[in-house]
């Protein structure tokens, strides 16, 4: 009877470890950077997937949030050249890139999260580091 309460034991505080592993784990925020210009039109599967920003307050700006990150992709008010991304629950700018002026399209590829902005009739792409062009 020893022996099950010690495998009980043992297997209740194996349990616990695991537990506190996986939910410790924080999300591995990946820089972005430029990757290519794309021609018009995109691909039809590219254009299903994406989510487009929403222009908030006054000034124009455009952003958009992805769920699954909890990032939020904003670029200045009046496409000033400058794209942010900012940590959703903290507010915290976690990168801040050069980007095209005169941004009139921002949107997020939630698949393989890359950024595609409109400028001046070019379509600019950025991704995170390390992945697929």
């Amino acid at each position: 009877m020893v022996k099950i309460f010690q495998l009980l034991t043992v297997f209740i505080l194996l349990m616990l470890v695991v537990t506190w592993f996986f939910r410790s784990r924080d999300f591995a925020f990946r820089e972005y950077i430029f990757s290519h210009r794309a021609r018009y039109p995109l691909s039809p599967d590219i254009s299903r997937r994406l989510l487009f920003a929403v222009v908030e307050g006054a000034f124009g700006l455009l952003q958009v949030f992805d769920e699954e990150t909890g990032l939020i992709f904003r670029c200045g008010p009046d496409g000033a050249g400058v794209l942010e991304i900012v940590n959703g629950q903290t507010g915290e700018i976690m990168q801040s890139l050069a980007a095209p002026t005169g941004i009139t399209l921002l949107a997020l590829d939630p698949e393989d999260k890359k950024l595609y902005m409109e400028s001046e009739g070019s379509v600019y792409v950025f991704a995170p580091l390390g992945a697929r062009v």
